[in-house]
């Protein structure tokens, strides 16, 4: 028998479990053959099944999204260097209460999509290496100009603030104090309701990259195109679900795509890289659509 060096053998499974990850995003997995031939393989495959878990379900498979909830949870309270492992969490799903048991386990987690109002600071107290969040701004608490903000949002670079209420205003005071945030993510205030002003005069002063989405048809183009090309502020570039004729560079991506992107961040292939490459072309000149 041909006596392969352990790096060699490392090195091809590695790749074969980062393409099977890949290609099946969506926990639960069926496990792989190659994770089943020796400790040796499971121990290398782990890092790369554990590191980012996605969990999507329908109304029509509560009670399985449910089972499979409470299955991940035994597992980490079993295998807690399995819950090490664990650096981000998707779910655009509601029956938070029952992910949030999860939370606690992850001590590494770095990057979290939780899509459900219930979601608070203190469900994440113990995520201290939290840095990339994306929720619905009620995760902002009620505070009083002035007073300390949870070390939680003080300490992440890039947050998506996902369906705000009309009056958006009331959590800008909030984004200006995020001295760490280098990127951001909400949606393009309606003129009638929320001027854009006021968001702009309140992103933090390290911020790179500000993205606005349209989810719906844009009824003033040539205010919108100026917001696009960045004449309002040169970190900002537009996202949005429909094809709009803009003539200035922007980003085009359906809204239940969204969760889907977020988990690209790693493979440098997510919508940060695109609004990068976007803003780099303004101040360069290169107008690349």
């Amino acid at each position: 028998m041909l006596d392969i060096p352990t790096e060699i053998e490392r090195l091809c499974v590695e790749i074969f479990i980062s393409d099977f990850v890949l290609e099946y995003p969506i926990f639960p997995r069926k496990l792989p053959p190659v994770v089943l031939v020796c400790q040796r393989f499971k121990d290398w495959c782990y890092p790369y099944l554990y590191r980012s878990i996605t969990v999507h379900h329908s109304f029509q498979r509560k009670t399985r999204f449910l089972a499979n909830l409470s299955i991940l949870r035994q597992t980490f309270v079993e295998s807690p260097r399995l819950a090490l492992l664990v650096q981000e969490f998707i779910v655009p799903s509601s029956y938070f209460e029952d992910f949030v048991k999860i939370l606690p386990l992850c001590l590494n987690l770095v990057s979290l999509l939780a899509w459900d109002e219930e979601l608070s600071a203190s469900d994440l107290s113990n995520n201290r290496a939290l840095r990339r969040l994306s929720c619905h701004p009620m995760i902002f608490p009620q505070l009083t100009r002035g007073a300390p903000l949870p070390q939680l949002l003080l300490q992440l670079t890039h947050l998506e603030i996902l369906s705000p209420p009309e009056d958006s205003s009331t959590w800008y005071s909030v984004i200006a104090r995020l001295d760490n945030l280098t990127h951001f993510f909400t949606e393009l205030p309606d003129p009638d309701d929320t001027p854009l002003e006021p968001l702009v005069s309140h992103l933090p002063p390290n911020l790179r990259v500000c993205i606005l989405c349209a989810w719906i048809r844009v009824d003033d183009p040539a205010r919108v195109k100026e917001i696009a090309s960045g004449q309002v502020d040169q970190r900002i570039v537009l996202l949005s679900d429909a094809h709009v004729d803009l003539e200035v560079p922007h980003i085009f991506l359906r809204h239940s795509k969204i969760s889907i992107d977020w988990g690209r961040y790693w493979a440098g292939e997510s919508y940060w890289d695109k609004a990068e490459l976007i803003i780099k072309n303004r101040t360069t000149g290169n107008a690349v659509q």
